[in-house]
């Protein structure tokens, strides 16, 4: 990320906790955090990794009764999610947050120890998009009928149609009788 784009964050996040505006608090929470995503991209940022994390920890640390710190809580949380965050530093903002005096932001950093993981998996089973066991019956259709035919890939293909059959649940023919 340039120079601009850090400056530009450093700007943002002053006005996302301070503004009073719903809408306005949403459309700086996720240009926040694309930026930051797409400054992760390719490679970690440590540096603006470690400055964005120090802004997040002083907020929650400098005062601990504020509800400020659900920002905090709510950035790296999906940081954290999306695995842009995995260091000791993300956590230890968590641990401030679940000691913290605002009862949201103490049950956010509570629930981030208690569900952290389970959000992960669930993000990692959402961006698979296979529901059937990750069996793609296109591709296998499409490599049997270019590539040499063998047995094996007729038996391969017929495995993979009856998996298929019996994930989905379904019945065949035959069900009703007709």
């Amino acid at each position: 990320m340039s120079a601009f784009g850090f400056s530009l964050l450093q700007t943002l996040f002053p006005i996302l906790t301070a503004t009073p505006s719903k809408s306005l608090r949403t459309l700086l929470f996720q240009k926040i955090l694309s930026d930051l995503r797409s400054s992760n991209a390719k490679t970690t940022n440590y540096r603006l990794n470690r400055t964005i994390q120090a802004v997040l920890f002083n907020l929650l640390t400098s005062d601990r009764s504020s509800a400020k710190g659900i920002w905090a809580v709510k950035l790296t949380r999906e940081l954290w999610k999306r695995q842009i965050w995995t260091d000791p530093k993300a956590v230890e903002i968590m641990k401030e947050a679940s000691l913290a005096d605002n009862a949201k932001v103490a049950i956010g950093g509570v629930r981030f120890f208690l569900g952290g993981e389970k959000e992960r998996e669930e993000l990692d089973d959402e961006s698979s998009g296979e529901d059937d066991g990750g069996i793609d019956l296109g591709k296998l259709k499409h490599q049997t009928g270019v590539t040499k035919k063998s047995k094996k890939k007729a038996k391969a293909l017929n495995k993979a149609v009856a998996t298929i059959k019996k994930v989905s649940g379904f019945l065949g023919e035959g069900y009703l009788g007709f």
